[in-house]
Parts: C-alpha cells; sequence; structure tokens
C-alpha cells in the first residue's frame, strides 16, 4: 500500500466522521471539559488564592500544578465511556452503506484499509486533546498562575493520551467485523469495559492520583520543603514500563486478529 493510498484513507474518515457528528461531538465534549471544571471549580478560588499566599514560592508552583491536573478529572469518564462507544460504528457504517464494497474493488489491502482507518481516529483525538489542553493550560495560568510543566505534560500525554488511543482502537477494531451499526453499538460497550481495564494499567490514574494527594497535602505543610511532597509516578520504573507493555501487546494482539475475522467476515 503506497503512502498516497494512506493519506488517501485517513482524509477520506476524518471527512466521514465529521459528517457523521463522532468527531463534532468529541471536539465539543472534551474540549468543554476544562472549562466546565473552571466554573465547577471557580467557587473555590478564592480559598485556593489564601492556601497559595502561605507557601514558598515552589510550594505554590507545585500546588497549582496539582490542582490543574485535579482539574481534568472529568475528562476521565469521556474518555473511557464515550470514545470507544462513539467510534465503534467506524467501520460497520462503511459496510452498511456498501462504501467497504467500493473499497474492496480498489487495490487496497485490509491492513492498510484498517490502518487509515486508525489513523484518521488518532489524528482526530489528537488534535481535540491539543485544544483541550490548551484550554486546560491557559484557563490555569489565568486564574491561578505559573506551574510545573513537566508532570502536567506527563498526564496530558502519557496519561490521557495513551488512555485515548488505547480506548478509541478497542472502540473501532473490537466492532470492525460486525454487520451493522446497531451491533457495533453493542461491541462498543465491551470496548468500554477494556477501556477501563487500560485507565487502570495506563499512567493516567497514577498521575492524577498523585494530583489529589499533592492538592491536599501542601496546603496543611506550607513550610515543608518540596522535596518531600508526595511524588508523581516515575515512568522509568520496571513496573510502569511493564504496565505499558501489557497495553501495547494488547493493542497489537487486538489488530491482529481484527484483520483475520474482517478477511473471514468479507470472504463468508
Amino acid at each position: 500500500m503506497g503512502t498516497q493510498q494512506l493519506l488517501g484513507m485517513i482524509r477520506y474518515e476524518l471527512l466521514m466522521a465529521w459528517r457523521r457528528g463522532s468527531s463534532r461531538v468529541i471536539l465539543v465534549v472534551i474540549a468543554g471539559m476544562p472549562l466546565l471544571a473552571y466554573f465547577a471549580f471557580v467557587s473555590s478560588a478564592y480559598k485556593q488564592a489564601e492556601e497559595i499566599a502561605q507557601l514558598t514560592a515552589d510550594g505554590a508552583r507545585w500546588y497549582r500544578t496539582a490542582m490543574t491536573i485535579s482539574d481534568n478529572v472529568f475528562l476521565i469518564p469521556v474518555i473511557i465511556f464515550l470514545v470507544p462507544l462513539l467510534y465503534a460504528e467506524t467501520i460497520p457504517l462503511d459496510r452498511q452503506w456498501r462504501v467497504r464494497e467500493l473499497l474492496g474493488a480498489l487495490p487496497l489491502p485490509r491492513g492498510g484499509y484498517l490502518a487509515g482507518k486508525m489513523l484518521a481516529v488518532w489524528a482526530s483525538l489528537t488534535a481535540t486533546l491539543l485544544v483541550a489542553a490548551a484550554i486546560n493550560v491557559g484557563m490555569s495560568l489565568a486564574y491561578r498562575g505559573s506551574f510545573e510543566v513537566g508532570p502536567l505534560a506527563m498526564f496530558w500525554t502519557l496519561g490521557l493520551g495513551l488512555m485515548t488511543l488505547f480506548g478509541s482502537q478497542m472502540g473501532v477494531m473490537l466492532a470492525a467485523s460486525q454487520p451493522d451499526r446497531r451491533r457495533a453499538i453493542l461491541m462498543g460497550m465491551l470496548a468500554i469495559v477494556i477501556s477501563f481495564g487500560g485507565f487502570v494499567a495506563l499512567p493516567a490514574i497514577d498521575i492524577l492520583w498523585a494530583g489529589f494527594i499533592q492538592a491536599a497535602f501542601i496546603p496543611g505543610h506550607p513550610t515543608i520543603d518540596v522535596s518531600r511532597y508526595p511524588a508523581y509516578p516515575d515512568l522509568a520504573s520496571p513496573l510502569m514500563l511493564g504496565r505499558i507493555a501489557l497495553v501495547a501487546l494488547v493493542m497489537a494482539a487486538v489488530w491482529q486478529a481484527t484483520v483475520r475475522l474482517m478477511e473471514r467476515a468479507e470472504s463468508s
């Protein structure tokens, strides 16, 4: 499969996802979550300002970091439940609308077709996460002030980013061999369960939990040295790398199984 064919598949899927509304729903909901967090927590802004005033400069920066990470708690259920469900219809709709028959007449291997679909979904979701991250950072800078970039970048990339890639792949691929939209949605529900497992295995839960702990710990210890704060997870530790590797193996296995199931469904 040539690069031009792959890029054509990606452009086609991006256009179709926008037309059927799934990309628009995800964009509005995910990008809107940081705004929702701001309005939900704005009433505590004065209390946070008082707490920050009692801290050292380093302590205040780490406290603002913890609060900025904690603001994104609303994104977790969206990524676990909504992303797999909305993208489960991606391939069955091609079959239902007979687009897959047209594409099948082209010199397009099934692996290439699946890669184009998946890369388009990932590109759309990555752009959406970038918008949401920019809103999260901008709102926090506006009403809190500066923070540590490292933990927040780690949360958005290796936390929410990996979660989103995993959940969307489960949604797309577990439903890929289904004949219509209704059965695809049923498989999307199974993808939600597996997506929750990915949330438990991937670093997002560790980073979010560390943010919660620091947000609660720091105001009660205004003079303590920052080196004694509860730490964010070490993503280079063997345990964390093993968890990420396990999720990567699941993704690779699901990819292989999906290609075989699509071959079987189209040959029957």
